[in-house]
């Protein structure tokens, strides 16, 4: 199924076909074009489509030294504080940072965190959280669950069963880690920097700027350091947020 979607995702030719792809696909989820800087019949390939690129101005970044921002447009499914090295993105199922990190961080225990999922009809680019350099990167090979909440309800062990890759970010602040989730079909991450980093590289973001993308099917999970973040006002299990919205305030 996953060879089958992404050959469909990725077609070039017959160029009618790719844009009665995109067209249907832009119809089905209820996609506005106007955010869009390409018209629909523009692209390529749906997969290029999916990974379509939206106008800045749609996306103001708050400017604030104190705001971390969401880093994609998505649903709010789990905000809270992790405790004794756990946190709960799955109702009733805690995970501790070594099952969803793949090491042991203490640093984000009692710090506050948040659980993001983009939906189909989301642009599946994702952005910087905050002005930062890359502390450290890595992969964790697994699977292509889907994460789409109901899913996730059969299988609360999702998220530490998929692959994903780990980025530990040093601000100015404090820490935070981005862990960028695979999901059902092709579950391809890619970011913007080498896995793991060159010693010494010193890759940096600005806050806003592009950190990498999906390819099909995606959820991030953001962990501030103790004491250094605390969540925005407001931030709780369901709501929507979109790309530079401020998620989290320094403490």
């Amino acid at each position: 199924m996953a060879r089958l979607v992404h050959a469909i995702a990725s077609l070039e030719r017959p160029r009618w076909l790719v844009r009665a792809l995109c067209r249907a696909f832009a119809w089905h989820f209820r996609i506005g074009m106007d955010d869009v800087i390409r018209p629909v019949g523009a692209y390529v390939s749906l997969m290029d489509f999916f990974l379509r690129e939206l106008r800045p101005e749609t996306r103001p970044v708050d400017a604030r030294p104190d705001a971390a921002v969401s880093p994609a447009d998505a649903l709010v499914t789990a905000a809270g504080i992790a405790d004794g090295g756990h946190l709960v993105l799955v109702k009733g199922t805690p995970y501790s940072f070594a099952e969803l990190l793949g090491r042991r961080r203490d640093e984000y225990d009692g710090g506050c965190f948040v659980m993001l999922y983009l939906s189909p009809a989301d642009c599946h680019r994702f952005y910087a959280p905050y002005d930062s350099s890359v502390a450290a990167s890595w992969r964790i090979d697994g699977l292509t669950l889907p994460v789409y909440p109901a899913a996730v309800a059969k299988r609360p062990h999702t998220f530490v069963t998929n692959r994903r890759i780990v980025t530990e970010l040093d601000t100015a602040r404090g820490k935070i880690a981005f862990i960028a989730i695979g999901a059902t079909n092709v579950g391809r991450v890619v970011v913007n920097h080498p896995v793991p980093p060159a010693e010494g590289s010193g890759h940096a973001y600005h806050k806003g700027g592009e950190f990498g993308r999906f390819e099909l099917g995606s959820s991030i999970v953001l962990l501030f350091e103790r004491g250094r973040f605390r969540l925005a006002d407001g931030m709780a299990a369901g709501r929507a947020v979109r790309i530079g919205q401020c998620i989290a305030r320094c403490c």
